[in-house]
């Protein structure tokens, strides 16, 4: 691969670790980067994971660029952003939710380009004083372009997430967004949802007395609340399938334990561990 600049644009946890991560296995590119955050922008800059500041024409310079910012903003910070690149240059994004972003940025087929990305990698944890260049290594990244978007952009976007030690795929947007709903954004769901539940029962119900399930199984409600607010508005419609799925199969273990149905308890919770097994 020729020299290339790239511009990571937010500095949280995911471009964070995307810039360190590519910082570390290429020192080949030139890796600019911004955040709102002067703190982030100062802490990128003193440990050299960024080169520079991207600002002004530097965006005219890059060959691609990461958009590492909340779902809600990247819609229109990225119509913004791509206006800003050279026609042959490509804008990729680190998003949960596809398809909205999308179908904003959908006229961009021809250059510059768009090529909608989601790497499965995060921790409850948020901030660029989180993040560490191993956080996408053995991971999966989805990519969501275009049809008709040139192969060389594809292999190009393709080709960074690989250097970070990530495995990537190619999924149509609308598919990624009904996946996620069941396998991402549910359990987010039901986490905050149980906690919530606990914290607002009539009586104390003392954690302390926990073992370590109910903290394993919630781990993820320590997650940013407004990312994760952000979320369900974008991918409202497919969350909703999944939450009236999910009470549906719900009610029916209650309707099992109401009746003392111990071979229905037993097949409800065999499919269940044969299924995570299986994982």
């Amino acid at each position: 691969m020729k020299k290339l600049n790239v511009g990571i644009y937010g500095l949280g946890l995911i471009g964070g670790s995307l810039a360190k991560a590519l910082s570390r296995s290429s020192p080949d590119l030139t890796i600019m980067g911004y955040d709102r955050n002067r703190k982030r922008l100062h802490m990128s800059l003193k440990d050299g994971t960024i080169t520079e500041v991207l600002k002004g024409t530097k965006y005219e310079e890059l060959d691609v660029l990461f958009l590492a910012i909340p779902v809600e903003r990247s819609k229109e910070v990225g119509k913004k952003l791509i206006a800003r690149l050279r026609t042959d240059a490509i804008l990729t994004d680190c998003g949960s939710v596809k398809k909205p972003i999308c179908d904003e940025l959908s006229e961009f087929t021809k250059g510059p380009f768009f090529v909608g990305g989601h790497p499965i990698a995060g921790t409850e944890k948020s901030g660029y004083e989180n993040c560490f260049g191993d956080l996408f290594k053995s991971r999966v990244v989805f990519l969501t372009p275009y049809t008709g978007t040139p192969a060389s952009k594809i292999r190009m976007v393709k080709s960074l997430w690989k250097r970070t030690g990530a495995r990537v795929l190619e999924v149509e947007a609308g598919y990624h967004d009904h996946v996620f709903a069941f396998v991402s954004h549910l359990p987010h769901i039901v986490a905050y949802s149980l906690v919530h539940a606990v914290a607002t029962f009539d009586s104390e119900l003392p954690l302390g007395y926990s073992a370590g399930g109910f903290k394993d199984f919630t781990r993820i409600a320590s997650s940013d609340p407004t990312m994760w607010s952000e979320i369900m508005v974008e991918n409202k419609r497919e969350i909703v399938m999944a939450l009236r799925h999910f009470k549906k199969n719900l009610s029916q273990l209650e309707t099992l334990i109401r009746g003392e149905d111990v071979p229905g308890m037993n097949r409800y919770f065999n499919l269940s561990k044969k299924k995570r097994d299986s994982i």
